[in-house]
C-alpha cells in the first residue's frame, strides 16, 4: 500500500483535547488533510483546539463524553449510524494514570481507583472497537491504533494499575491484529515518558540532567507515531527511549526493571517520591 494512505481519511481520536491526542489531531489535519472526530470531556479544550486550526477548523468535530462508560459508546455508535458517518481509522488514545499528586505503592491503591484506570485505559478502548468495528470495516483502509505504553512491558514502580491496563491493551491489540491481519491494520503504540499533563511540573525533580533527554514532547512523539503508522507497523516504539527500554527488557528481563527503578530513585523525581522507602 502506498505510504500516503493516510491522506484524506476520517479519523476518530479519543483523548483528542490535549497531549498526544491533540498533537495527532493537528498533524493529521494539517499535513494529511484528514477529517478528525475528537472525543473528550473538556469542551473548552476542544474549542481551543478547533480555534487553533484556523481555516482548517471545519475538518475537526468533537463529541463530549467519558470513554470509560460503555453506555456512551452505545449512544455514540447509534448517532454515527444515524448520521451515516464514516470512520477509516480509530485511535484509542484516552488514558489516565492516577489523580493523586504522587505515585503510590501498588498495595495502596483502592480497588475503585484500579477499576477506574482499567475502565478508561483498557475497557474504554475495547468498547470503542466493539461498537465501531462495523463502521470501520466499511472503509477501504480500515485501521485501529491503540495507545499502549512502554509500561506494558516495563512496569515502573508506583504504576501497577496503569501498567496492567496498558499491558492488557497491548495483548488485546496483538490478538486483534492476528485475527484481522488481512482485513484491518491494527497497531499497538508503546511510547515512553511524554511531557503531558500527567508529568507537568516534574522537571524540577529531575536532578539527573541526563534523564531529561529521555522525556519527549507530545508534538515530536506524535510525528514519530504518524511516521510509523504510514508504514503500517503493528508495534510502534516511538523514540529512542521506548526502543532502549524494549531492548533492555528483552535482553535482561527482570534485571532491566530493577535498573529502571534504580534510575528513578537516583533521579529523585518528585512524582515517584512516595514509592521508595
Amino acid at each position: 500500500m502506498k505510504s500516503n494512505w493516510l491522506v484524506g481519511k476520517t479519523v476518530l481520536i479519543t483523548g483528542a483535547s490535549s497531549g498526544i491526542g491533540r498533537s495527532l489531531t493537528e498533524i493529521l489535519i494539517r499535513t494529511y488533510s484528514c477529517r478528525v472526530i475528537g472525543i473528550g470531556r473538556d469542551e473548552q479544550k476542544m474549542i481551543n483546539l478547533k480555534t487553533s486550526l484556523g481555516h482548517l477548523s471545519d475538518r475537526f468535530d468533537y463529541h463530549l463524553f467519558d470513554v470509560s462508560d460503555q453506555a456512551n459508546w452505545i449512544d455514540f455508535s447509534e448517532t454515527i449510524s444515524h448520521d451515516q458517518t464514516s470512520i477509516d481509522i480509530l485511535i484509542n488514545n484516552a488514558g489516565v494514570m492516577s489523580r493523586l499528586t504522587s505515585i503510590e505503592h501498588a498495595g495502596d491503591f483502592a480497588s475503585e481507583q484500579v477499576r477506574s484506570i482499567m475502565a478508561t485505559d483498557f475497557l474504554g478502548a475495547v468498547d470503542a472497537i466493539a461498537r465501531l468495528l462495523p463502521v470501520i470495516r466499511q472503509s477501504s483502509t480500515p485501521a485501529i491504533i491503540n495507545m499502549s505504553s512502554a509500561a506494558a512491558f516495563a512496569p515502573m514502580p508506583g504504576t501497577a494499575a496503569y501498567s496492567a491496563a496498558k499491558a492488557a491493551l497491548k495483548a488485546y491489540s496483538e490478538a486483534l491484529a492476528s485475527e484481522t491481519r488481512k482485513r484491518i491494520y491494527v497497531s499497538a503504540i508503546c511510547p515512553g515518558f511524554v511531557r503531558t499533563d500527567l508529568f507537568r511540573g516534574q522537571d524540577e525533580g529531575l536532578k539527573d540532567k541526563r534523564l531529561r533527554h529521555f522525556w519527549m514532547d507530545s508534538d515530536r512523539m506524535a510525528r514519530k507515531i504518524v511516521k510509523q503508522m504510514k508504514r503500517r507497523k503493528r508495534q510502534i516504539f516511538p523514540g529512542a527511549q521506548a526502543k532502549f527500554i524494549y531492548i533492555l527488557v528483552n535482553l535482561f528481563g527482570i534485571h532491566a526493571l530493577d535498573f529502571f527503578s534504580f534510575i528513578l530513585r537516583k533521579a529523585k523525581v518528585q512524582l515517584f517520591s512516595d514509592v521508595f522507602d
